[in-house]
């Protein structure tokens, strides 16, 4: 074997000592200890990624970002009780809405005819809560339900459609009249009233006032219209088959607004009262008797006449003649509704919705009857507030 060169002896001897050395101590041989600054433990940190040059760069490994603060919470918006809220707003519990002065909420029982004011429970009806709904119609010229008894009052309330009706039988007249014509009753202005007649049972029968007449529960269940024309202008209250009690005759105007000075029926009873006498048939002829608000009566030259204002018929009974419009009307509604003529047709001049309009006006037992030559086709016919007018001189007088 060759001999190595005494240095290199040497370094291989140095180099075995040491590493014997560094066993004894526990450390790895041949480890490369790097100084380096320590990486905190946030920071991203480098993983070696081959290139295609051979090199390495470095690739930072996403460390999460510590939390942000809570953003704060959304404005509140006033919503009513509907289940959501506006765009971007978070709902939260309101007052019910107030309703509108023409409308209504209905709740069960319970009705509101103006903003937070509470009326009377309408019977009957059982609506939906929260249902919007328009009042019906308003007959402010009726008076509030009389206190029942034997005496009369000095002064009524106005009083809203009730709604209602006292009995399964007034309801089928109603229904059956309206079926007929527009408003033949109009809005029941009273619930029922018990009222003194000699002949009912306990010497009280059971009533409802409506607009254009009076409904009355007889014996049996049967409903009678009284001859209520006929008590105002005599001015005999009817309180019983044959009892009476004297009133006065109403001084009320029969047709028009309620503030027209008349006619009246209590002038139709008194200046006017030639035209209540029986007169001969004149068929064939023009109405031109003309009647002023305090009961004047002119009488018009006898005319040859046709059409709705000329007379087409005569009652044989009182003696009177029916033009041919109240003729036709009075066919179509039934006899028992209107009654027979009680006076001659005659012209009046008044105050229709504010304005002064010429009408010509006829009173029958039950009912008074007008008519417009310029309303429309299905109004020129039209019949007189009977009921307001009544319960006006029997309560309020």
């Amino acid at each position: 074997m060759k001999a190595l060169p005494r240095a290199v002896s040497l370094r291989r001897f140095a180099v075995c000592v040491g590493v014997a050395l560094l066993l004894g101590a526990g450390v790895a041989p041949f480890a490369e200890v790097a100084a380096a600054t320590p990486v905190p433990p946030t920071a991203p940190r480098a993983t070696p990624t081959p290139t295609l040059g051979g090199t390495a760069t470095a690739t930072p490994r996403m460390v999460p970002t510590p939390s942000l603060t809570p953003p704060p919470p959304l404005p509140t918006a006033t919503t009513p009780n509907i289940g959501f809220a506006a765009p971007g707003t978070q709902a939260t519990a309101a007052a019910p809405i107030v309703p509108a002065s023409n409308s209504m909420v209905i709740d069960p029982g319970t009705t509101r005819d103006a903003p937070g004011t509470p009326t009377t429970a309408m019977a009957g009806l059982v609506p939906q809560s929260g249902v919007v709904a328009f009042a019906p119609p308003v007959s402010p010229l009726i008076p509030a339900a009389p206190t029942p008894g034997p005496g009369l009052m000095t002064a009524c309330v106005p009083l809203a459609p009730t709604g209602t009706f006292a009995v399964a039988g007034f309801q089928a007249q109603w229904q059956a009249g309206e079926a007929v014509a527009a408003n033949f009753w109009g809005p029941a202005g009273t619930t029922g009233l018990p009222e003194q007649y000699r002949e009912a049972s306990g010497g009280m029968r059971t009533v409802q006032y409506f607009d254009k007449g009076r409904m009355e529960l007889a014996a049996a269940g049967t409903v009678t219209n009284g001859l209520l024309a006929s008590e105002l202008v005599s001015g005999q209250m009817q309180m019983g088959d044959g009892s009476f009690q004297n009133r006065g005759a109403a001084r009320i105007p029969m047709a028009g607004d309620p503030d027209n000075a008349g006619p009246t029926y209590a002038a139709l009873g008194s200046t006017a009262a030639v035209l209540l006498g029986a007169t001969p048939a004149q068929m064939g002829t023009a109405v031109t008797t003309v009647v002023a608000a305090d009961g004047t009566v002119t009488t018009g030259a006898t005319a040859a006449g046709a059409g709705p204002t000329a007379i087409s018929a005569y009652d044989e009974t009182t003696g009177h003649n029916v033009p041919q419009a109240f003729a036709e009307y009075r066919a179509r509604t039934g006899l028992a509704a209107i009654g027979l003529a009680k006076a001659e047709p005659f012209l009046a001049v008044v105050k229709v919705g504010g304005m002064q309009r010429q009408v010509m006006v006829q009173v029958f037992e039950r009912r008074v009857l007008t008519y417009t030559a310029d309303n429309a086709e299905a109004f020129r016919v039209e019949m007189g507030n009977i009921g307001q007018h009544y319960y006006r001189w029997r309560y309020c007088a």
